[in-house]
């Protein structure tokens, strides 16, 4: 038996991630007409204004992203009104005009963020938050957690951070049975971007506020199920952002 080398190993979890991508491709499965399921059409011709506030805002945007940092240590204590406040900023709907500040195919809003607040000051274990009132609410699942201080350690699963010394995580969870009435096997990828866009906001968001926070895949999946106690087929966790 010919013994297994590093290189056959590569070539075997690229052709799995390469089949895999492939069964999201659209298949029997179109594309459907854009007014489906009564999705409102968007006006994408906006005025951006005078070319002086264009550009102020384009360096103010350059000025944010560049301050943006991955930080894997400890930094300023965080609350629950503070992290609340950055997730309403990356995740809620505008109250003034409805709009939203990632994008969602189909303005479907298929993928949900919860809080696992793991060191947080007068705070329960985990939250769901709701985009609507920008609020989060207490998860029944929060009385059977166990020990905060230890959900790090049970979570996590990379070595870029020290789980006992994250503050909180937020974890997006999608709901492909939501999705995937309109999008079939591709609810799949675009669940997966609507989680990236969403991460990237708070990321920004977290930022600006002065909290360093880090966007961690690895996290064990089912033990973020049965931690959230979500037992449907259809709902799969997809991402995190760790504040340390």
């Amino acid at each position: 038996m010919e013994k297994t080398t590093e290189d056959d190993l590569a070539r075997y979890y690229i052709q799995g991630a390469l089949d895999f991508h492939s069964l999201s491709g659209y298949g029997n499965f179109p594309e459907p007409p854009f007014n489906i399921g009564g999705v409102p059409s968007v006006d994408l011709l906006r005025s951006v204004g005078d070319q002086a506030a264009a550009e102020a805002e384009y360096r103010a945007l350059r000025a944010l992203l560049s301050e943006r940092r991955t930080r894997r240590r400890r930094g300023r204590r965080v609350s629950l009104p503070l992290l609340t406040s950055c997730l309403a900023v990356a995740a809620g709907r505008n109250e003034e005009d409805g709009s939203w500040p990632y994008p969602s195919a189909g303005n479907l809003r298929a993928v949900k963020v919860f809080l696992v607040a793991v060191d947080v000051p007068e705070a329960e274990a985990i939250y769901l938050f709701d985009p609507i009132r920008a609020e989060f609410d207490l998860c029944d699942s929060a009385s059977k957690a166990g020990e905060q201080a230890a959900l790090g350690k049970r979570l996590l699963r990379t070595s870029a951070l020290d789980p006992h010394t994250v503050q909180a995580l937020f974890l997006m969870v999608a709901d492909l049975a939501k999705a995937g009435l309109r999008y079939g096997e591709r609810s799949y990828r675009y669940a997966l971007l609507e989680a990236g866009h969403m991460a990237q906001n708070l990321s920004l968001a977290l930022s600006v506020a002065g909290v360093p926070c880090c966007p961690v895949g690895g996290i064990d999946d089912q033990e973020v199920m049965d931690l959230l106690e979500i037992d449907e087929s259809a709902r799969i966790f997809l991402y995190g952002v760790a504040v340390p």
